[in-house]
């Protein structure tokens, strides 16, 4: 009873810490204000909102016809619409459904890393503090400002995951299994595949540290390990045959959602069978941002929008700071944590805790190296041979497996402390070691600052963390950001220094002044408020939040540009803008915002505008072909590499962008002679206020351009057979002055012959009746033999009937959908049903179904037993 008694104190002390953790980061939340970072605001909420409107009006969209002239949507594996949490979406508001869904994300991963950790140590305390340093930490918290919450949602089952597979190596057994399939499934569709691609490197790693452990624990009788239950037979093989079941199982589980997002990313553009060294390589750690692990505002406060976008790009991606408390905590846990942890499963009988330290150490190396990307001697080997690693740019992102590992050493060094008059003399030399190194380069980092500040300011780099702005302007925040340099190293040394003092008075005056349970509580308070309070320092300032009230009208405004651009697009014509703003910051008006917040403006049967830029990852692979070629630039790493926005400018040849239906365009600079653009309306927007002066002639003034070119949403045309292999010569024949888009189309593959006989026709009609998500529909009258031509970009998920009879697609113009048609009068229907969707839904029915039968058969087995153990005791 004593002992139930003190785990429920445990329970509830570790859960009240876990609340002020809570609160600390997520107070202002109780006052009514709503996340609002970055992606959030820019494309996960227009994303929910279209959604959700299209499932009330009994449509599930497959397809988006919004953005990019169109894309899918159920595939891209952001949108998450079969990931459960997302449901909520449908029941609320999706700015609060984010908030809701955040949170609860956040306590879901808290609980998993409690529970993870707590195969490292009993200590409420150590456990508290794996949470505050996976969670709260640099890598989900600096990702608020960018909005990149998916990571969380992704993040918080990798704890949960690992958890499973260890205690499915403890006993591997379909039952067991059923657990980290299901976790694994959900993390897939989560909307961040590249956190659950780590995960999955996360549990490979583990697993031979495991099944070695194991085996060791059995046959030790006596040794440093012991393990009173006997192992079974062949159990090495079983625990990988089991493993192995649990990757393929998860598979199928989330087939609806992998098997679309797989096609998707065979016709992307630059993802197609891997995508380019140079593009995965892109968000590599340098080493001048490594030191912004300790001193993580060294150039500049990137929670500043002028430092975050003026210095080094991408700081959310690259830094992972845990602070100085938890740097010390899990040094302790690196360096003496393997001895006491093999002490202490001599004693309680436990196999795992020795190959957690083992595991931790191997994911931190592993991490450690490869975050480095093309700075990494080994990381071109991995992206050439393993699997995965030629999919996702951004190689300081797999830091989030480093993160666990050390959250887990963290709980090892808390444990180690409070255990402090229990441990061996060896333990104790090496932590008294570990504090003092940790103490010694404190007080030398102090002195170094003193005596050679403006040396090491230059050593750093920091120059090159505001280069000049665009057009040669000297970038006005040096001088500022080399102060805030020397306040950040001044900061990051005493945070440094109270850590340490906490750690040597710990380890050398333990035995001597911490001989009462309540001095030890004591120290153990000072450590985890340091702890909290320097996460809260490095973190407060990324709690992008808006007030509920004014989020909709702060975020989403209908201004005059709106409603003008809402009566523009009433026929179904599109949107175009191009690139002719100077930067992110420099723009009050902000198109590549803009147009992706318009989407949750419109109403009825077109949620938003359709336009012809947007917010995606990925882009379809002929679509992002034509941009390049129209803008005649294809070495432009924003196209030839792109990541989520597609770059387009005007062109010289402006049929081109008529073909797509573009009956506005928008642009801050005047059209090209010739063009045929008429200037409808012109919008001053003053430039944005930060607080110095902008360079001169930068024009503010966005115009608007009606597009006379448009060719309507569906146009009758002559079939002219294209070379398929070819798609430079497609081009070449596009830019001809004798081809005429609205006669001809370069169509794949070539169309019959058109057939003789039939009623006349004497005037050729296309009436377009209806557009949802996933279909189009027009009524033709056209001569045999013409094809018709729909400005949506092709994909193979598409299928076309004429007067409800199935009909051959065919590419138009390299990247457009067309039709033969026989002649008369025609009802045509595309409809966008790819059979990968198809596929992976009842593939992923029929496991989620064997998953129930053998879990409910598995229970009921285990009550059988149980009963037949209560009647024979």
């Amino acid at each position: 009873m004593t002992h139930d008694k003190n785990m429920a104190s445990n329970a509830w002390g570790l859960m009240g810490a876990l609340s002020i953790l809570f609160l600390v980061f997520f107070g202002t939340l109780l006052t009514g204000r709503l996340f609002s970072g970055g992606d959030i605001v820019n494309a996960y909420l227009p994303w929910k909102d279209f959604w959700r409107q299209c499932v009330s009006q009994g449509y599930w969209p497959l397809w988006n016809p919004l953005i990019f002239a169109g894309a899918p949507f159920q595939a891209d594996i952001q949108v998450g619409q079969f990931y459960p949490p997302n449901w909520l979406f449908l029941l609320m508001p999706a700015s609060i459904g984010y908030t809701v869904s955040t949170l609860l994300h956040f306590g879901f991963g808290a609980w998993g890393m409690a529970r993870l950790a707590g195969r490292m140590s009993d200590s409420g305390g150590a456990r508290f503090a794996a949470v505050a340093v996976f969670l709260f930490s640099g890598f989900f918290i600096s990702r608020f400002p960018s909005g990149v919450v998916l990571f969380v949602f992704a993040g918080a089952w990798m704890p949960w995951i690992v958890d499973a597979m260890i205690a499915l190596t403890d006993d591997p057994r379909i039952q067991r299994a059923l657990r980290p399939m299901a976790l694994i499934a959900l993390q897939l569709m989560a909307g961040a595949p590249q956190i659950a691609f780590y995960t999955i490197g996360a549990v490979l790693i583990w697993l031979p540290i495991g099944i070695k452990a194991r085996n060791v624990s059995a046959r030790a009788g006596g040794g440093l390990l012991i393990r009173r239950s006997r192992i079974p037979q062949r159990y090495s093989a079983r625990a990988w045959l089991t493993a192995g079941l649990v990757l393929a199982g998860a598979g199928l589980l989330a087939a609806i959602q992998l098997g679309p997002s797989w096609e998707y990313t065979q016709e992307s553009f630059g993802r197609a069978g891997g995508a380019r060294y140079e593009f995965v390589i892109d968000g590599s750690m340098s080493a001048r941002m490594a030191l912004t692990q300790f001193a993580p505002f060294l150039y500049g406060d990137p929670g500043e929008p002028r430092y975050y976008w003026g210095g080094e790009e991408g700081f959310h991606e690259l830094n992972v700071y845990v602070g100085w408390m938890a740097l010390m905590l899990g040094a302790l846990g690196f360096f003496a944590g393997g001895l006491w942890a093999r002490r202490r499963d001599l004693r309680e009988e436990r196999p795992f805790r020795a190959a957690l330290v083992i595991y931790a150490r191997t994911l931190i190396i592993l991490s450690a190296v490869l975050c480095f990307g093309g700075h990494s001697p080994i990381f071109r080997w991995f992206y050439t041979y393993v699997p995965g690693f030629n999919l996702f740019r951004d190689p300081a992102r797999i830091l989030v497996g480093g993160l666990l590992a050390w959250s887990l050493l963290t709980a090892a060094g808390w444990d180690l402390l409070i255990q402090w008059p229990e441990m061996s003399d060896r333990v104790k030399r090496r932590a008294i070691r570990v504090a003092t190194a940790c103490g010694a380069l404190s007080v030398g980092g102090l002195v170094l600052l003193a005596v050679a500040h403006h040396p090491l300011v230059l050593a750093l780099g920091l120059a090159r963390a505001q280069p000049p702005l665009p057009g040669g302007y000297p970038n006005p925040l040096f001088t500022e950001l080399a102060a805030h340099a020397r306040m950040s190293l001044w900061i990051a040394a005493a945070w440094a220094t109270a850590a340490a003092a906490v750690g040597i008075f710990w380890t050398r005056y333990a035995d001597r002044r911490l001989n009462h349970p309540w001095r030890i509580r004591v120290l153990t308070l000072v450590a985890g408020a340091l702890l909290v309070a320097d996460l809260g320092w490095y973190g407060l300032r990324f709690m992008e939040t808006e007030k509920a009230s004014d989020f909709e009208t702060t975020f989403y405004p209908d201004t005059e540009l709106v409603q003008l651009l809402r009566e523009r697009t009433a026929d179904g014509s599109r949107v175009l803008y191009d690139d002719t703003i100077l930067g992110f910051y420099w723009d009050q008006n902000q198109p590549e915002i803009g147009y992706c917040r318009t989407m949750k403006t419109g109403a009825g049967d077109t949620p938003g505008f359709a336009q012809m830029r947007g917010y995606n990852p990925m882009l379809l692979r002929r679509y992002a072909e034509f941009a390049n070629h129209w803008r005649g630039d294809d070495s432009n790493p924003f196209t030839d590499h792109p990541g989520a926005m597609l770059k387009i400018e005007l062109s010289k040849n402006p049929q081109w962008f008529g073909m797509w239906n573009v009956g506005t365009v928008l642009s801050y600079m005047p059209p090209p002679a010739g063009s045929g653009l008429r200037r409808v309306a012109r919008f001053e927007f003053p430039p944005a206020d930060e607080g110095f002066a902008l360079p001169p002639n930068l024009p503010t003034a966005l115009n608007v351009y009606e597009n006379p070119n448009a060719l309507g949403r569906g146009w009758l045309a002559d079939p002219v057979a294209a070379d398929d292999g070819s798609s430079s010569r497609t081009f070449a024949r596009m830019a001809r002055k004798d081809f005429d888009p609205k006669e001809q189309a370069l169509v794949v593959p070539p169309p019959p012959p058109p057939q003789e006989g039939g009623e006349p026709v004497t005037t050729e009609t296309v009436e377009w009746i209806e557009a949802g998500p996933n279909a189009q529909r027009f009524q033709v009258h056209s001569r045999p033999g013409r094809v018709l031509v729909t400005p949506t970009p092709w994909h193979p998920g598409w299928q076309v009937h004429i007067n409800g009879r199935p009909a051959p697609l065919l590419r138009a113009n390299h990247a457009m959908m067309a039709v033969s048609l026989p002649g008369g009068a025609a009802a045509v229907h595309f409809a966008f049903r790819p059979s990968r969707f198809v596929l992976g839904a009842g593939v992923s029915l029929i496991a989620w179904l064997s998953w129930i039968g053998v879990w409910f058969w598995g229970a009921q087995k285990n009550k059988i037993n149980g009963r037949t153990s209560e009647n024979n005791p």
